[in-house]
């Protein structure tokens, strides 16, 4: 993924919301810019995507995402890697 050097390309750009794959992606962004620091959010935002797409778990990566929201916790890219490895 390009923006992997650069996170806070992310913050300002004008196509940010057409590189979220699914709306769990969109919200997990808003909840990190509220919750943590710009360049935190950004981070953990670049990494989540390069897991969607490096493993191809879009989906289930989405899944996983939402279920840590509705838990009232951020996804942590860390505890995100470990199930998504075997998928």
């Amino acid at each position: 993924m390009r923006y992997a050097k650069k996170p806070m390309a992310l913050l300002n750009l004008v196509y940010r919301d057409q590189l979220f794959p699914r709306r769990a992606y969109a919200r997990a962004f808003e909840l990190l810019l509220a919750r943590q620091s710009e360049k935190q959010a950004c981070c953990t935002m670049v990494g989540l995507l390069a897991i969607a797409h490096d493993r191809a778990c879009e989906a289930a990566l989405a899944h996983a995402i939402d279920a840590d929201l509705d838990a009232g916790s951020l996804p942590d890219l860390a505890s995100l890697r470990e199930p998504l490895q075997t998928r």
